[in-house]
């Protein structure tokens, strides 16, 4: 884990010039240390204060050490605190909460907008004496696709007439036919969307009005197919003028058409024409903006309905998440839980590790003081060496100590984890009965909610209608 240095030995003796310092003092006269002094002199004691300076630093070693461990030691608390199980259900009841907040302000202005075009619609129906559902096509583009393919059948045909006597050949033909067929089967399509449709108005104006959009329609759908047999005839007569003899024919006798062929497209006109004319009609329901209002407010239930779905699938999602959680959660607390032993037993080798170290440099220490007093010894003559010399020197445990470790709470929470371990079978079953019991409860909730949103609808509709 970690590694304290120990002083060595042979090392020291070199860097401290022991042995000099050992044989100057002995050889003085008298030798010191003095015979009958009881305290190791200054060279023994720079010994010691060399040594413990190492231990010193081993001690800051192990203390940052301590230190990171302690905080990391926090931190699996931390998590393991978070993630209990006991606090899940008032998670979800949270998150439940702040779903309501987020969506309701949505959802009201859904319900709003659906009671006013529902308010729109039945107004509709009662001013206009609607009392069936309005009846169009569930799809407008597909619809209106089948009128494209009119125009385009309707070009390939007329093409084939056209392109006889054209310079131009078949793409003249078509480009010309395609003209023609995009005119009548557009005028036609129009007539029968907004003209035939306003006859079946109960305004007696409305019909009138129908009427004379049709007739005038109808005219000019008429001249339009005329002029495109009166061209088709020129076409064979003069094919440079055939345009300008078209217009002249159509103005002199409308029906003077000599070429078979220019009758057929004539006729083939009118039939598209009439074509367009029920399809355009059959766009929508038979009575003029029925139909559209009736779209407005089935869009906005329809967009009501999705908010609502979106509202308990999210709710839904957060008690399967919730329940995920609750595996997920068990097995991250065994591993954290393991995670705050090994750190705590980290904390103790630590120690241990330091403490040996401190008797392995107190050892060192005294190997040094015996090497410098074997060579004053040596030195001192017939002088005695004094009585201390044959007595060990010890660290003063105020500067080589660790203070203030204690780890009875740490160990005390490990106990607590470790117990709570072995009940968190039965905290799994207990909590995913509470959370499906809450899960059934929102569920049968639902519609309540939905009622008082739908309430509060009404009243902020009834609060604008009366300011």
């Amino acid at each position: 884990m970690i590694h304290f240095e120990k002083v060595e030995v042979e090392k020291t003796i070199k860097d401290l010039n022991l042995n000099k310092l050992a044989r100057d003092a002995g050889s003085q006269s008298p030798p010191m240390p003095h015979s009958d002094d009881v305290r190791p002199d200054a060279n023994e004691l720079r010994v010691v204060e060399f040594v413990v300076e190492q231990v010193q630093k081993n001690r800051e070693q192990a203390k940052n050490c301590l230190q990171s461990l302690d905080i990391d030691r926090d931190k699996v608390e931390t998590d393991i605190d978070k993630n209990e199980l006991v606090s899940l259900p008032k998670e979800v009841e949270a998150e439940l909460e702040n779903l309501k907040t987020a969506e309701k302000n949505s959802i009201i202005e859904a319900y709003q907008a659906e009671r006013k075009a529902k308010r729109q619609l039945l107004r509709f129906k009662a001013d206009h004496q609607r009392t069936a559902e309005a009846d169009y096509p569930d799809s407008s583009i597909l619809h209106w696709s089948l009128l494209v393919a009119a125009v385009l059948a309707e070009s390939a045909a007329n093409s084939y007439f056209f392109s006889k006597d054209s310079d131009l050949g078949i793409l003249g033909g078509l480009f010309q036919a395609m003209l023609i067929s995009a005119l009548n089967v557009g005028l036609a399509a129009l007539s029968g969307a907004n003209g035939l449709r306003l006859i079946y108005h109960i305004r007696p104006f409305k019909k009138l009005m129908g009427a004379l959009w049709l007739g005038l329609n109808g005219g000019v759908l008429v001249l339009i197919n005329l002029l495109a047999a009166h061209y088709r005839s020129q076409l064979t007569i003069d094919i440079d003028h055939a345009a300008e003899l078209a217009v002249k024919a159509l103005i002199a006798s409308p029906l003077n058409i000599t070429v078979f062929d220019a009758w057929v497209l004539f006729g083939m006109g009118l039939m598209f024409a009439t074509l367009a004319v029920i399809e355009g009609f059959r766009s929508d329901d038979p009575y003029p903006g029925y139909g559209k209002i009736t779209r407005v407010y089935k869009k906005t239930l329809r967009f009501s309905d999705d908010l609502r779905r979106a509202y308990l699938d999210q709710a839904d999602q957060i008690f399967l998440e919730s329940f995920h959680q609750i595996k997920s959660r068990t097995e991250e607390k065994r591993v954290l839980v393991r995670r705050f032993e090994q750190l705590l037993e980290n904390s103790k080798e630590v120690i241990n590790d330091f403490e040996q170290s401190v008797s392995a440099n107190e050892e060192v220490c005294n190997a040094l003081i015996e090497h410098y007093r074997d060579q004053n010894v040596q030195v001192r003559d017939k002088n005695p060496a004094p009585a201390y010399f044959e007595e060990p020197v010890y660290f003063d445990p105020k500067k080589v100590q660790l203070k203030d470790i204690n780890f009875s709470r740490d160990e005390k929470r490990a106990a607590e984890y470790l117990d709570s371990l072995e009940r968190i079978g039965q905290d799994r079953e207990r909590i995913k009965e509470i959370l499906d019991q809450r899960r059934q409860t929102f569920a049968d909730g639902a519609e309540g909610f939905f009622q008082e949103l739908e309430t509060l609808a009404e009243q902020k509709i009834k609060a604008e209608t009366n300011s």
